[in-house]
């Protein structure tokens, strides 16, 4: 089920790339890295998103993850169609580390989700945090680093958003 979940966001992302696509190589390998780690982390985020909509208990945990499947839903097909336009590197799926930690936490339900949920969010916004703002400043190509700097202040307000939740969540379950 857990694979099924995932295989479909990445379906619906786009994620048939090609490994490589034709002149990639003439791609800085910042921005191929990027790219990479970009679009893992969104379909990550879609796909964590959907089941907060099924495994939390919060009413807004799931509105969180709602927000986060719309919103990385639209990153990701803006990053697609710079990576198709500008021939940019980019993989295809996600890697094992990233569908084992999704499946460790799909597995979760309830208040213990919800918990598990919103400190991962906290930590995964963080790192994307750090990411797009150097992207900002030192990618190559610049429609992806002009999309960077259109995505960060998104990815700031659902760090500001997941640290919020997470308070709330790990406040309610220190009460019970």
């Amino acid at each position: 089920m857990r694979c099924i979940v995932v295989t479909a966001a990445a379906a619906l992302l786009g994620a048939a790339f090609a490994p490589a696509l034709p002149g990639a190589a003439q791609k800085g390998e910042a921005d191929q890295q990027f790219v990479k780690e970009a679009w893992e982390d969104s379909t990550v985020e879609v796909t964590l998103g959907q089941v907060a909509l099924r495994n939390a208990a919060s009413e807004d945990v799931k509105k969180f993850g709602k927000r986060m499947v719309d919103d990385h839903m639209r990153a990701n097909g803006e990053l697609l169609a710079i990576v198709n336009k500008n021939k940019i590197f980019s993989p295809k799926g996600i890697g094992k580390q990233h569908q084992d930690m999704m499946d460790k936490l799909a597995a979760k339900k309830g208040p213990e989700f919800d918990r598990a949920y919103m400190k991962m969010m906290v930590d995964d916004h963080q790192k994307a945090v750090g990411k797009f703002e150097k992207a900002t400043k030192e990618l190559q190509d610049a429609e992806l680093r002009a999309w960077a700097a259109r995505t960060l202040p998104t990815l700031l307000d659902h760090l500001k958003l997941a640290q919020q939740i997470e308070e709330k969540v790990s406040a309610k379950s220190g009460s019970e």
